[in-house]
Protein backbone atom coordinates (compact mmCIF):
# COMPACT_ATOMS: atom_id res chain seq x y z
CA UNK A 1 0.00 0.00 0.00
CA UNK A 2 0.92 3.36 -0.90
CA UNK A 3 2.21 6.18 1.91
CA UNK A 4 -0.35 8.81 2.64
CA UNK A 5 0.71 12.40 2.03
CA UNK A 6 0.22 14.73 4.76
CA UNK A 7 -1.58 17.23 4.15
CA UNK A 8 0.42 20.75 3.38
CA UNK A 9 -0.62 23.31 6.19
CA UNK A 10 -2.51 26.20 4.70
CA UNK A 11 -1.82 29.97 6.34
CA UNK A 12 -5.42 29.46 8.01
CA UNK A 13 -3.77 26.25 9.17
CA UNK A 14 -0.79 27.75 11.00
CA UNK A 15 -2.80 31.16 11.99
CA UNK A 16 -5.06 28.50 14.08
CA UNK A 17 -2.37 26.68 15.61
CA UNK A 18 -0.35 29.90 16.38
CA UNK A 19 -3.75 30.95 18.57
CA UNK A 20 -3.79 27.71 20.31
CA UNK A 21 -0.28 28.21 21.25
CA UNK A 22 -0.94 31.34 22.54
CA UNK A 23 -4.38 30.84 24.70
CA UNK A 24 -2.39 27.45 25.79
CA UNK A 25 0.51 29.96 27.21
CA UNK A 26 -2.19 32.08 28.53
CA UNK A 27 -3.84 29.29 29.94
CA UNK A 28 -0.42 27.83 31.92
CA UNK A 29 0.15 30.20 34.89
CA UNK A 30 -0.43 33.85 36.33
CA UNK A 31 1.44 36.31 38.49
CA UNK A 32 0.08 38.28 40.71
CA UNK A 33 2.12 41.53 41.43
CA UNK A 34 0.84 43.37 44.45
CA UNK A 35 2.24 46.79 44.43
CA UNK A 36 -0.51 48.25 47.26
CA UNK A 37 0.04 48.60 50.79
CA UNK A 38 -1.64 45.95 52.74
CA UNK A 39 -1.07 47.49 55.96
CA UNK A 40 -2.83 51.38 54.97
CA UNK A 41 -5.81 50.20 53.10
CA UNK A 42 -6.55 46.62 54.90
CA UNK A 43 -7.50 44.69 51.92
CA UNK A 44 -5.34 43.29 49.00
CA UNK A 45 -7.13 42.31 45.78
CA UNK A 46 -4.19 40.26 44.28
CA UNK A 47 -4.50 37.98 47.54
CA UNK A 48 -7.91 37.54 47.35
CA UNK A 49 -7.17 36.74 44.13
CA UNK A 50 -4.61 34.24 44.95
CA UNK A 51 -7.04 32.01 47.01
CA UNK A 52 -9.63 32.35 44.33
CA UNK A 53 -7.55 30.60 41.95
CA UNK A 54 -6.82 27.61 44.88
CA UNK A 55 -10.26 27.12 44.18
CA UNK A 56 -10.62 27.09 40.93
CA UNK A 57 -7.63 24.73 40.72
CA UNK A 58 -9.73 22.60 43.06
CA UNK A 59 -12.16 22.41 40.27
CA UNK A 60 -10.20 21.99 37.15
CA UNK A 61 -8.98 18.87 39.00
CA UNK A 62 -12.29 17.97 39.87
CA UNK A 63 -12.85 18.08 35.71
CA UNK A 64 -9.51 16.35 35.27
CA UNK A 65 -8.42 19.53 33.56
CA UNK A 66 -4.99 21.16 34.13
CA UNK A 67 -4.00 23.38 36.85
CA UNK A 68 -3.04 26.56 36.63
CA UNK A 69 -0.27 27.39 38.30
CA UNK A 70 0.51 30.64 40.45
CA UNK A 71 2.48 33.17 42.26
CA UNK A 72 1.97 36.41 44.47
CA UNK A 73 4.57 38.79 44.70
CA UNK A 74 4.51 42.23 46.90
CA UNK A 75 6.15 44.78 45.62
CA UNK A 76 6.89 48.33 47.43
CA UNK A 77 8.64 50.49 44.26
CA UNK A 78 8.79 51.40 40.52
CA UNK A 79 12.24 49.51 40.23
CA UNK A 80 10.98 46.01 41.85
CA UNK A 81 7.77 46.63 39.86
CA UNK A 82 9.44 46.95 36.35
CA UNK A 83 12.21 44.44 37.44
CA UNK A 84 8.93 41.55 37.91
CA UNK A 85 7.40 42.64 34.91
CA UNK A 86 10.32 42.61 32.36
CA UNK A 87 11.32 38.87 33.96
CA UNK A 88 8.50 37.33 34.55
CA UNK A 89 8.32 33.74 33.41
CA UNK A 90 4.42 33.63 33.08
CA UNK A 91 2.43 34.69 30.60
CA UNK A 92 -0.11 36.58 31.67
CA UNK A 93 0.71 39.07 34.80
CA UNK A 94 -1.97 40.74 36.79
CA UNK A 95 -0.68 44.02 38.88
CA UNK A 96 -2.46 45.21 41.05
CA UNK A 97 -2.35 48.86 42.32
CA UNK A 98 -2.85 52.84 42.33
CA UNK A 99 -3.48 54.76 39.13
CA UNK A 100 -4.00 58.57 38.12
CA UNK A 101 -3.28 60.73 35.84
CA UNK A 102 -1.15 63.51 36.24
CA UNK A 103 -1.57 67.77 35.44
CA UNK A 104 0.31 67.24 32.52
CA UNK A 105 -2.35 64.56 31.17
CA UNK A 106 0.38 61.56 31.68
CA UNK A 107 -0.66 58.39 33.26
CA UNK A 108 0.95 56.29 35.65
CA UNK A 109 0.80 53.79 38.30
CA UNK A 110 1.11 54.78 41.49
CA UNK A 111 3.32 52.25 43.78
CA UNK A 112 3.54 53.58 47.09
CA UNK A 113 7.14 54.05 47.06
CA UNK A 114 6.99 56.28 43.09
CA UNK A 115 5.07 56.45 39.76
CA UNK A 116 5.92 54.39 36.67
CA UNK A 117 4.71 56.40 33.62
CA UNK A 118 4.50 55.00 29.95
CA UNK A 119 8.01 55.85 29.37
CA UNK A 120 9.18 54.03 32.19
CA UNK A 121 7.93 51.46 30.60
CA UNK A 122 8.40 51.87 26.65
CA UNK A 123 11.42 48.90 25.75
CA UNK A 124 11.23 47.10 28.18
CA UNK A 125 10.61 43.96 26.49
CA UNK A 126 12.86 44.82 23.06
CA UNK A 127 15.67 42.64 24.00
CA UNK A 128 13.54 39.44 23.93
CA UNK A 129 12.01 37.30 21.29
CA UNK A 130 8.48 37.20 20.63
CA UNK A 131 7.71 33.70 22.68
CA UNK A 132 9.46 35.24 25.97
CA UNK A 133 7.22 38.26 26.00
CA UNK A 134 4.27 38.52 28.19
CA UNK A 135 0.82 37.86 26.42
CA UNK A 136 -1.98 38.95 28.52
CA UNK A 137 -1.37 42.10 31.03
CA UNK A 138 -4.14 43.31 33.56
CA UNK A 139 -3.55 46.72 34.54
CA UNK A 140 -5.92 47.11 38.09
CA UNK A 141 -5.34 50.76 38.78
CA UNK A 142 -7.79 53.55 38.24
CA UNK A 143 -6.88 55.42 35.22
CA UNK A 144 -4.87 52.57 33.85
CA UNK A 145 -6.65 51.91 30.61
CA UNK A 146 -5.60 55.21 28.58
CA UNK A 147 -3.66 55.29 25.83
CA UNK A 148 -0.49 56.51 26.55
CA UNK A 149 0.30 53.68 29.40
CA UNK A 150 -1.24 50.68 27.02
CA UNK A 151 0.48 51.94 24.06
CA UNK A 152 3.89 51.66 25.41
CA UNK A 153 3.20 48.13 26.61
CA UNK A 154 1.29 47.14 23.53
CA UNK A 155 4.27 48.23 21.38
CA UNK A 156 6.88 46.41 23.18
CA UNK A 157 4.74 42.98 22.25
CA UNK A 158 2.33 42.53 24.66
CA UNK A 159 -0.57 41.06 23.06
CA UNK A 160 -3.77 41.63 25.45
CA UNK A 161 -3.88 44.48 28.02
CA UNK A 162 -6.85 45.06 30.61
CA UNK A 163 -7.39 48.23 32.53
CA UNK A 164 -10.11 50.50 33.48
CA UNK A 165 -10.39 54.09 32.44
CA UNK A 166 -12.02 55.39 35.51
CA UNK A 167 -11.89 55.14 39.04
CA UNK A 168 -12.61 52.02 40.38
CA UNK A 169 -12.31 49.76 43.73
CA UNK A 170 -10.28 47.07 44.79
CA UNK A 171 -14.03 45.24 45.50
CA UNK A 172 -15.33 45.72 42.14
CA UNK A 173 -12.34 44.82 40.92
CA UNK A 174 -12.01 41.62 42.55
CA UNK A 175 -14.90 40.35 41.69
CA UNK A 176 -14.83 41.28 38.12
CA UNK A 177 -11.64 39.57 37.50
CA UNK A 178 -13.33 36.42 39.78
CA UNK A 179 -15.79 36.38 36.60
CA UNK A 180 -12.76 36.34 34.19
CA UNK A 181 -10.63 34.40 35.22
CA UNK A 182 -13.50 31.80 35.59
CA UNK A 183 -14.09 31.82 32.47
CA UNK A 184 -10.31 32.24 31.02
CA UNK A 185 -8.93 29.42 32.89
CA UNK A 186 -12.31 26.68 34.16
CA UNK A 187 -14.49 27.56 31.07
CA UNK A 188 -11.67 27.85 28.55
CA UNK A 189 -12.90 30.91 26.57
CA UNK A 190 -10.71 32.71 24.24
CA UNK A 191 -9.37 36.13 26.09
CA UNK A 192 -11.79 38.45 24.42
CA UNK A 193 -14.71 36.36 24.82
CA UNK A 194 -13.48 36.05 28.64
CA UNK A 195 -13.58 39.77 28.91
CA UNK A 196 -17.32 40.40 26.99
CA UNK A 197 -18.90 37.82 28.93
CA UNK A 198 -17.42 39.47 32.27
CA UNK A 199 -18.10 43.30 31.16
CA UNK A 200 -22.21 41.85 29.99
CA UNK A 201 -22.39 39.72 33.11
CA UNK A 202 -21.32 42.77 35.63
CA UNK A 203 -22.02 46.00 33.53
CA UNK A 204 -22.34 48.47 36.78
CA UNK A 205 -19.03 47.75 38.18
CA UNK A 206 -17.20 50.99 38.25
CA UNK A 207 -14.18 51.78 36.41
CA UNK A 208 -15.51 51.34 32.93
CA UNK A 209 -13.12 48.58 31.91
CA UNK A 210 -11.16 47.80 28.57
CA UNK A 211 -9.21 45.63 26.72
CA UNK A 212 -6.62 46.09 23.87
CA UNK A 213 -5.58 43.25 21.29
CA UNK A 214 -2.26 44.84 19.67
CA UNK A 215 -2.85 48.53 21.17
CA UNK A 216 -6.56 47.89 19.55
CA UNK A 217 -9.08 49.13 22.06
CA UNK A 218 -11.80 45.54 22.37
CA UNK A 219 -15.38 45.87 21.11
CA UNK A 220 -18.17 45.14 23.53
Amino acid sequence: MGRHRKRKLTPADKAHMKRRRIYRRIRSAILFLDCTVKSKEKCSEAEFLEKYMEILNHQLRADSKEEVEFELQRLYGPRKAKESLKYANEYTIHVSSHGDVDKRGRTYLNLSHGKLYAEDLRGIWKDFEESERPLLLVLSACCAGHKDLIDALSENGCRYCIAPVFETNWEHAALFFTFFYTYLFLERMRPVTAFRKSVSTLPELTGKWKMYDKGKEVTV
